[in-house]
């Protein structure tokens, strides 16, 4: 569809309504703009063929992106990549999973850029699983990567964590601790080739909901580190961590009966430890976090959240302070140990330490839907990557 006016902007457009208007000019391209409104009442202009959009008032363009050719694993129903690390612009290592034709993790496999093209790497598999998968990557220098997963039974459930090294021309598998019932590592940061920390969580059981795993790499064998536990709930798990300097930061979601709650833990040298965390008022779900630390007194969580309306994106930074922000009664517990924290209450945001970074104001409360709390989260739990929902 062609409007003749490409200045049209419906000034009332309600949130999470689009307007796509087309304009003809130049070499007889159609190039249609999209304008959504968030919920603070600001319009947003995006152009579904990839150039920028005409600056109104004189601005200048957007720098316009380019995308890449990359090479896929041949024979499989699908593939995907789900990390990157990059050590120069010219050197970049990227990891990632085969499907099978039922959407289940079906192989292994990494993609190296050389600054002028990417180049498919095999990935050897691990003897007595059916399927794995790699959900991270972390290099230090184009000789000295570490990628972690899970490895995963005939039907794509994680049964155990998994992590390689790439030692610049092969990868090499690298045993890691696996206790019952299995689990998976959906992130690693390095800081040097014999300095790296993989968190994710452990299953659950049919007593009790997943739990945070976290496990470290001293240059000659992975050893688990004990987090606290959340006895409430659904479980626990880490989605991501950043290192910086020997102090690690390690996000994700504690997932409460009443829905989710934002989760970071610190570890200081000795111990992880709890971090008091905002949560966004009226949220319904929560979506698995990011985190990136530029320095060891700075770190950024970033995600997304929903209530009643589209999906809006969440950032807390933390600044430093409040490290050692743990509930009343908490200290760390062994894997398969008892629960020994008991957090059945939002956090409060804390005068120091994480923060929640400005964004629009949540909907009301009193307009949030009946469905169960955590619904997509929930299905969340493993760190499992797949087709999205």
């Amino acid at each position: 569809m062609r409007l003749t006016d490409p200045e049209l902007v419906d000034e009332q457009a309600p949130v999470g309504v689009e307007l796509v208007v087309a304009d003809a000019r130049g070499k007889d391209r159609e190039v249609a703009r999209v304008v959504q409104r968030d919920p603070g009442g600001l319009a947003h202009e995006f152009s579904v063929d990839g150039s920028p959009p005409a600056r109104r008032g004189g601005g200048c363009p957007e720098p316009k992106g380019a995308g890449q050719a990359t090479p896929s694993p041949g024979g499989a129903a699908g593939a995907a990549l789900f990390g990157v690390s990059c050590t120069s612009g010219s050197s970049c290592l990227a990891v990632g999973t085969t499907f099978n034709g039922a959407g289940s993790p079906a192989g292994l496999f990494s993609e190296q850029w050389d600054g002028a093209s990417w180049h498919l790497t095999a990935a050897p598999m691990p003897a007595g699983s059916a399927n794995s998968f790699f959900a991270g990557v972390a290099c230090t220098s184009p000789s000295s990567c570490t990628a972690v997963g899970a490895r995963t039974d005939s039907a794509g459930n994680p049964i155990g964590t998994l992590a390689e090294q790439w030692n610049g021309s092969s990868w090499s598998i690298q045993s890691t601790p696996n206790p019952a019932p299995g689990g998976v590592l959906a992130g690693v940061s390095c800081t040097s080739a014999v300095a790296c920390t993989a968190a994710g969580n452990l299953n659950q059981t049919a007593h009790a909901g997943t739990t945070t795993l976290v496990e470290r790499w001293n240059g000659t064998n992975w050893a688990i580190q004990p987090t606290p536990r959340l006895s409430a709930g659904q479980g626990s798990f880490f989605n991501g961590v950043a290192c910086q300097a020997g102090a690690c930061t390690a996000v994700g979601l504690y997932l409460t009966n009443s829905g989710p709650l934002t989760l970071a833990e610190r570890w200081t040298g000795a111990r992880w430890l709890i971090q008091a965390t905002p949560n966004p008022g009226a949220a319904f779900d929560l979506d698995p976090p990011a985190v990136a630390c530029p320095s060891v007194s700075a770190c950024r969580y970033v995600g997304g959240y929903t209530n009643n309306g589209p999906k809006l994106t969440l950032a807390e930074q933390w600044n430093g302070s409040g490290q050692t922000a743990l509930p009343a009664g908490s200290r760390s517990a062994a894997p398969g140990g008892a629960p020994s924290a008991c957090l059945r209450t939002v956090l409060p945001a804390p005068l120091q330490g994480w923060r929640r970074a400005p964004a629009a104001p949540p909907l009301s409360p009193a307009a949030l839907p009946s469905a169960p709390a955590a619904s997509r989260t929930a299905r969340r739990l493993a760190g499992l990557p797949g087709p999205r929902d």
